[in-house]
């Protein structure tokens, strides 16, 4: 076997095969993905494949390292995130070994830390990531069965969300779902976003990153932006992602001044409703979260009535010195953006 770094010496067709019939695969692992993290500027995709002897992929490893700022100062934020395990073929564990092994040696130099960020069941990998290193965190999410039917689902809804659902319909908020966003929608959605995650406290991509979404993933279909508007105007929004069968809730916001149109309770609900209608299988809701800690967001996702998974997450510091010193990095510009 053997292990290749380069994407361009992949054959891309191949590896657009290999993460469709996986059955952990998701649009983070695949090439149009990987060309959208490739363009943003802080952002770096990492590529490690392992090739049969007859060229072939049989292990995948996709990984994104992010960084909020550049120069000297990026070395303290850049972290590689990767969004579901190590694809393997039969889940054979001396090929999940070689991509480990490769992901450190590239790590270990560009990022802080690794996380894998679960989104499926990769206990049988379990014994190797700690052979490697990484330690397990408990980490939840929630996940909506779409095949169950719409009756079913909104059964399942807290009867106070119902309520504020049908309340925010006859309010006259209108919802949409856009293939294609035109640019004054997406700065519309931009400032949004920005200011929700100003408020929390969190860095929030570029424009020019979700620009790149529209141009790279909407026309193949799987980026989607769903809309809630108010007497003409936009007050809410999801994009969200479309990968065999499966929608991923991205990012959302919507303006405080409308709350009480409930565009952040109807938009979830009208989702779940366009993915059954369209055939999709799954809605993945999101993180929430780890068990026994606070967490609003998760409170907020819990409503909804989707099942609660716990697939956690492997996290391995390379650099514990610079963590410590992020860690304190963090929480003054929490200070300083929480003064602006």
């Amino acid at each position: 076997m053997v292990v290749v770094k380069d994407y361009k010496e992949v054959d891309r067709n191949q590896w657009s095969e290999f993460v469709s019939i996986h059955h952990g695969s998701n649009i983070f692992h695949t090439p149009e993905m990987f060309d959208l993290y490739n363009s943003g500027d802080k952002y770096e995709p990492i590529f490690i494949s392992v090739l049969t002897p007859n060229k072939e992929i049989c292990g995948l490893l996709i990984a994104y390292i992010h960084k909020e700022y550049k120069g000297f100062i990026g070395q303290f934020t850049s972290r590689a995130i990767i969004y579901g395990g190590p694809l393997v073929i039969d889940n054979k564990p001396e090929i999940a070994n070689l991509l480990l092994i490769e992901l450190d040696k590239i790590c270990r130099k560009k990022a802080v830390y690794s996380q894998f960020r679960n989104l499926w069941d990769v206990s049988c990998f379990k014994y190797i990531f700690n052979q490697k290193g990484f330690i397990y965190e408990e980490h939840l999410n929630f996940i909506f069965d779409l095949e169950k039917g719409e009756e079913l689902l909104w059964s399942r809804i807290h009867p106070t969300r119902r309520k504020q659902i049908k309340r925010g319909i006859r309010r006259e908020i209108r919802i949409k779902i856009v293939d294609i966003l035109m640019e004054t929608d997406l700065e519309r959605c931009y400032n949004i976003l920005s200011v929700v995650y100003k408020s929390a406290k969190l860095p929030v991509p570029s424009l020019r990153f979700f620009q790149r979404a529209v141009q790279i993933l909407s026309p193949s279909g799987l980026f989607k932006v769903i809309l809630a508007t108010f007497q003409g105007e936009i007050v809410g929004f999801r994009f969200f992602l479309c990968y065999q069968g499966l929608l991923y809730d991205w990012y959302a916001g919507s303006i405080p001044d409308h709350h009480d149109k409930y565009a952040n309770d109807i938009l979830p609900w009208e989702l779940i409703k366009w993915g059954i209608a369209n055939g999709y299988s799954t809605f993945d809701f999101g993180g929430a979260g780890k068990p026994y800690i606070h967490y609003g967001v998760r409170d907020y996702k819990m409503k909804f009535g989707g099942d609660m998974v716990n697939f956690g997450r492997f996290e391995k510091v390379h650099k514990p010195f610079v963590m410590k010193l992020a860690r304190i990095g963090l929480d003054v510009w929490k200070l300083v953006n929480n003064q602006v």
